[in-house]
């Protein structure tokens, strides 16, 4: 079917306009920090900038996230954000600007998802509802647009697969690999991790789109997106050689391997833990926790309550069924020689095997990345699933000319948005925020030092928050409660409920807005937990919820606001002042 709109393309842009121009409208006051849903990243990303406006080229330029004196230098991933905010701040751009960095790879990423679907489908219409699919989803996706390192996902990721077709079927042209290039780069600039998911999705969609078979053409395009993927990773590897030195990184390279890579221990020989723990302390270099993973049944389990406590409320059931029915319907014979069928086949297959072979490669590690924090990964190829299924139903309503066929696949186009719209609001309401509007308490009351026992960032959050760090003090709800205080003004915001699936004692309040409406929740049981069904720890313990201190402090102290959001805090005023 062709396209009823005229010109598409102007259509697109005005889409990816209207998006950018919605996030900045949503945007919380803080800018740059957005923490709808995740910040910490972005604060490294000033961080660095702010390290070398000091101290210039400190480190070979590697992410220390200690001092300058007592320095913890990070070695492994590349974050494309610490770079990209060091470079701005190198031409003078102040902070309150440097977001719109990122805001604008987010926006290219929105044209690249509108070009790489056009290009493999041949359809405008398809392209361009898949397009608005993404350009309407917030809650992740949207929200990242202004993270110095997440927002380059997209643009990393949609990049590699229009180019990667590119190559496949016209061939190996300057501007098929300078695109090629842009997206290999973003994409190891985001991870070690996401680049290896990446290449495996370039591979595949790109033996998905060749226009002839052959050994030759085969062997020809592997070994040239091999090449082109290869280049970012020599690249940062004699990066660390120069600022580290050899033996290091011969070191370092053997201990990832065998860390990162399942059952890579059963054939690299490495000695404690303990032991490499030390041997980069000696060296003042940051080792996250992370430990050889050879257990498939613990791995499984761990993704099995990842997907029922975080994907399935993020995203909705019919987000997940939608996908699961769209790589299914594939194979039906009825629909195999169809236009539509083809284009699931080469993008939407290939793109979730991609994804499936690089999160296979670093699991459990991975998991944690994309399921439990819900890094934009996940999303493309729900969204992409979403685009084919309403696409399909609205072309139904163009070319049909009988009533009843119309009115069924607008019913089912009503659904999708209903659904759209109910995800937003239950991870609105319910989902993990890291909600620091307490921040303007400090410019409300300017001579008084306030108290907070909230989550802590690093301190160059502290402007974007509104703190004072001169006149903030971190207490615990023992020392507010129960001695004295020079604090006239008390932050109260439990840090555990940020993420209830590994909280110490899950709530399990937040589930798919369907069974949320309904209440279908799991009743809590004392000393079980509610998500694993197993007991909880001897040791473990909730934190009191708001209105838990809001009654324990009732004799001592007044509310002075009260927020009972996802993730809410209360202000509290001693009596006595």
């Amino acid at each position: 079917m062709k396209s009823v709109l005229v010109r598409p393309e102007i259509a697109a842009a005005v889409v990816v306009v209207l998006c950018l121009l919605g996030l900045l409208a949503l945007a919380p006051a803080t800018l740059p920090l957005n923490c709808d849903m995740e910040c910490g990243e972005a604060l490294l990303s000033l961080r660095a900038a702010h390290q070398f406006r000091d101290y210039g080229i400190d480190y070979g330029l590697l992410e220390n996230l200690g001092t300058h004196e007592e320095p913890s230098i990070y070695t492994h991933n590349v974050n494309i954000g610490t770079l990209t905010f060091v470079g701005l701040e190198a031409l003078g751009v102040a902070d309150s600007y440097k977001f719109l960095l990122p805001l604008a790879a987010f926006g290219l990423g929105l044209a690249y998802v509108y070009l790489a679907v056009r290009r493999m489908s041949g359809n405008d219409l398809l392209a361009l509802v898949t397009l608005v699919l993404f350009a309407a989803t917030y809650w992740g996706l949207g929200a990242y647009a202004l993270n110095a390192l997440r927002s380059w996902h997209l643009l990393a990721f949609f990049a590699v697969i229009h180019h990667s077709c590119g190559v496949a079927r016209l061939g190996w042209s300057s501007k098929e690999i300078a695109g090629l290039c842009v997206g290999t780069i973003a994409a190891f600039g985001c991870g070690y991790d996401f680049w290896i998911i990446c290449a495996a999705v370039a591979l595949l969609v790109g033996f998905a789109n060749l226009n002839a078979y052959s050994l030759r053409r085969t062997v020809v395009l592997a070994f040239g997106l091999g090449a082109v993927f290869a280049l970012p990773f020599v690249l940062r590897q004699l990066h660390v050689i120069w600022a580290m030195s050899l033996s290091y990184w011969a070191q370092d390279f053997v201990y990832s391997v065998a860390i990162k890579v399942p059952y890579a221990t059963d054939f690299i020989d490495i000695p404690s833990l303990d032991v490499i723990d030390a041997y980069y302390r000696d060296r003042h270099v940051l080792r996250p926790p992370a430990q050889p993973s050879n257990n498939a049944a613990q791995i499984f389990f761990t993704f099995q309550h990842m997907i029922k406590s975080v994907t399935v409320p993020r995203w909705g059931l019919v987000s997940l069924l939608t996908l699961a029915g769209v790589l299914a319907v594939v194979v039906l014979p009825s629909v195999w020689r169809s236009p539509l069928a083809r284009y699931i086949r080469i993008l939407i297959v290939p793109a979730t095997l991609g994804v499936v072979i690089g999160l296979v490669i670093f699991v459990p590690f991975s998991l944690h990345v994309y399921f439990k924090h819900e890094f934009p990964l996940i999303a493309f190829v729900l969204l992409l699933a979403k685009g084919v299924a309403v696409y399909f139903f609205i072309s139904i309503i163009l070319a049909s000319q009988a009533v009843w066929k119309i009115a069924m696949a607008s019913a089912v186009v009503l659904i999708f948005a209903v659904d759209m719209a109910m995800v937003h609001w239950n991870n609105s309401t319910y989902g993990p925020v890291l909600n620091y509007n307490w921040g303007k308490v400090f410019a409300q009351h300017s001579k008084d030092r306030i108290a907070l026992t909230t989550y802590k960032l690093i301190p160059v959050a502290d402007s974007y928050i509104g703190i004072d760090a001169s006149r903030a003090v971190y207490r615990t709800p023992e020392q507010m409660l129960e001695g004295p205080t020079d604090a006239r003004y008390w932050v109260y915001q439990p840090g555990d409920r940020f993420v209830d699936f590994d909280s110490p004692v899950p709530l399990c309040r937040w589930v798919d807005w369907i069974s949320q409406l309904a209440n279908w929740r799991k009743p809590q049981q004392a000393g079980v937990s509610c998500i694993y069904d197993q007991p909880l720890p001897a040791n473990a313990t909730r934190q009191s919820s708001v209105a838990d201190i809001i009654r324990a402090s009732a004799g001592k102290y007044d509310v002075v606001e009260y927020d009972n959001s996802t993730n809410g805090y209360v202000i509290l005023q001693r009596k006595d002042q």
